[in-house]
């Protein structure tokens, strides 16, 4: 018999051992990551010491109530995020899905792969007494992928386990890191530099928001082990916002102190390196372990035939690349116009279908059938691709020039972008769009198993968890 969790089928009821203690914890070290103290690196030195403290709280607030709310389907159902997006895309159109998770999968292990490697170098040198060695970096890199990936090959349960025992201390090691900071000496440095006004807050809104949406591919894979709803919810939200907050506020305070954007070069120059280089460096190990898991089920999902084992290596291995990157900043910032641009309309055409059309409602035994109610046509949905392809198009418009490249950057959509910003605004349209489209359409047509179509014979829905 299977390891649960090691394979793309519902998980019944009775198996869903994740209660609210160990999902807050593990979604609170979901966002113990080195590239949330970046998101306040990155706009920090724009906006100054007391905005960057107050849309960091507000933006993150927001940004992350409407993402918990995907994590819906997947608790109720006891199934994988990819085979929740199903009923909306059809059987083959989630494969797109798969494709976002997966890029993301990539980028941001490997991101963390390298900054563990830096911080254990940094810890090394400064804590071991200069100890140094040609290759040590990647060496430490190395180490820092291959402990998560053993974990998961034994079990992917254990997950939950490094997340209760690891994270309350590293939680608890970065309060320390904020109480340093905001000592008096600390505090009137920061606030004595000015700011350069070169983003706004609209700006931290659309960072904050699709740093959040980045977490969507990976809800559903833990969130199908949760015992309710409600703690899957409350958690993912809970756990997620307080970190981004935490994280932000941290990152952004270092940055105006030292001037430094990467976590290991400003660690360094601030009274609290050892403990910000453990959490570097275990802590991303950690998180590793969480977002590879929810690329493998990914993966699994359209090869369910193949090993869970072998998935988990082919995943994580390519990842060794960022190694040798040259600016992991900038890396940091194309994968979230990726981010913005494919997986936030995307997910929410998901979203409002899960919850404006079905009503909380699908058919678990059709997302299994490739010739059932959500085959739609040729195993695509058009009326959700043609939702999705609208709210990427918005995107370009109004976040376009985010990408520095002349073709997609609009004078007027610019300027639109500082009142609204991109990724939400592209998530809300097409949504709606969908909505309305999905409404006139499938009310005359037999496709998706929706229960207001007129035509409709095939089942309308089951609340079932398998």
């Amino acid at each position: 018999m299977k390891k649960t969790g090691m394979s793309i089928l519902p998980i019944p009821v009775k198996d869903r051992t994740a209660g609210g203690l160990s999902l807050f914890w593990l979604w609170c070290g979901g966002n113990v990551l080195l590239v949330t103290f970046m998101v306040g690196s990155d706009y920090a030195p724009s906006i100054g010491l007391i905005p960057t403290i107050v849309l960091t709280i507000f933006a993150n607030l927001a940004a992350y109530t409407c993402i918990a709310w995907s994590s819906q389907r997947s608790a109720k159902y006891g199934i994988d995020e990819i085979i929740a997006l199903r009923p909306t895309y059809g059987i083959r159109g989630s494969i797109f899905g798969v494709i976002i998770l997966v890029g993301i999968n990539f980028g941001w292990v490997g991101i963390l792969t390298a900054l563990a490697g830096k911080s254990a170098k940094h810890v090394m040198i400064t804590y071991g007494g200069g100890f140094t060695f040609t290759g040590d970096y990647i060496i430490y890199s190395l180490i820092g992928i291959s402990i998560p990936i053993v974990f998961l090959l034994i079990n992917p349960k254990y997950g939950f386990t490094l997340a209760k025992v690891t994270f309350p201390f590293f939680i608890a090691l970065t309060i320390y890191i904020l109480y340093k900071l905001i000592q008096p000496e600390n505090w009137n440095a920061m606030a004595s530099v000015k700011p350069t006004f070169e983003v706004g807050g609209a700006y931290v809104f659309e960072l904050c928001v699709a740093f959040a949406v980045a977490w969507l591919p990976y809800l559903g894979a833990w969130n199908k082990f949760a015992k309710s709803q409600r703690h899957a919810y409350w958690t993912a939200y809970l756990g997620l916002t307080a970190m981004g907050i935490l994280f932000g506020l941290v990152g952004g305070m270092a940055t105006l102190l030292t001037g430094e954007h990467e976590p290991p070069a400003w660690a360094g120059q601030i009274d609290v390196g050892l403990p910000a280089y453990l959490i570097i460096v275990f802590g991303n190990i950690t998180t590793i372990a969480l977002l590879t898991y929810g690329g493998v089920m990914a993966i699994l999902s359209i090869f369910p035939k193949m090993k869970y084992q072998i998935v988990t290596l082919a995943l994580a291995l390519p990842s060794t690349i960022f190694i040798f990157s040259a600016s992991l900043q900038d890396m940091f910032n194309y994968i979230l116009l990726f981010v913005g641009l494919l997986a936030g309309p995307y997910w929410a055409v998901s979203i409002a279908d899960f919850y404006f059309l079905r009503k909380e409602k699908f058919d678990v035994r059709e997302c299994y059938n490739p010739n059932g109610i959500y085959k739609y046509f040729h195993g695509f949905n058009p009326v959700a691709i043609f939702s999705q392809l609208v709210g990427m198009i918005v995107w370009v418009y109004l976040g376009g020039w985010m990408s520095g490249m002349s073709a997609f950057s609009y004078i007027n959509g610019e300027s639109l972008f500082h009142l609204l910003s991109a990724t939400f605004p592209a998530m809300v349209v097409s949504g709606l769009v969908y909505v309305i489209a999905g409404k006139i359409i499938f009310s005359k047509y037999q496709f998706g198993g929706y229960s207001f179509s007129k035509k409709n014979s095939c089942t309308k829905g089951v609340d079932k968890a398998s």
